[in-house]
């Protein structure tokens, strides 16, 4: 594989004319790890997979899926926290209540005394919280702030950031999963259409 793009469902256009955008470079340098990449002024989470067969490879199938309400409620139900998404200048996604979230910004939740350093006492509604950031990605920044109702000590920050990752690079594999299988679900609809309900697919 030269790296030339073949196909894309984002941008057919760009396929068409050979070009390859940054953020591929970034994720095809480390195969099967989640990256935070910039794709169209919006982080999101890439990866690539090989395309190999009798250990020679083909070429790579990359896949990308926002940093989005869907990466935060997949950090909340794997953390049991509250959880607030963060780039420079918008909040990407959060499980907070609507009208709750105290931040709108990387900047705005440090001007407030937020860091990775230690976990920072927060007033929210009409409660006490405690809440830690950890940093995923410095270009494009990309921050999630932990918030927790009691003064549980946090994670080591490196460990902590492993754990999102993986959780980043399992909502990207769900991704993959899906362009993969599709071709699959496509052919099993087409026989199923050809035998009849009745038969099995």
């Amino acid at each position: 594989p030269d790296g030339t793009v073949l196909a894309r469902t984002d941008d057919p256009a760009a396929a068409a004319a050979g070009r390859r955008d940054e953020w591929l470079d970034v994720v095809l340098a480390a195969p099967g790890e989640a990256s935070i990449v910039d794709i169209g002024s919006r982080p999101s989470v890439g990866v690539a997979v090989a395309l190999e067969a009798a250990g020679t490879v083909f070429g790579y199938l990359v896949a990308a899926q926002p940093v989005d309400e869907r990466f935060a409620q997949a950090v909340g139900e794997a953390t049991q926290d509250g959880v607030v998404v963060l780039s420079d200048t918008a909040v990407l996604g959060t499980t907070l209540r609507s009208g709750q979230n105290p931040w709108r910004s990387i900047a705005e939740w440090r001007a407030s005394g937020g860091s990775a350093e230690a976990a920072t006492e927060v007033r929210i509604g009409t409660l006490t919280y405690f809440a830690g950031e950890v940093l995923l990605a410095k270009t494009p920044a990309v921050a999630v702030v932990i918030v927790r109702a009691r003064d549980e000590a946090f994670a080591p920050h490196q460990r902590m950031q492993r754990r999102l990752m993986l959780i980043a690079l399992i909502v990207a594999a769900v991704t993959v999963s899906g362009v993969l299988l599709t071709p699959l679900v496509v052919r099993r609809v087409g026989a199923w259409r050809r035998n009849g309900p009745g038969q099995r697919l």
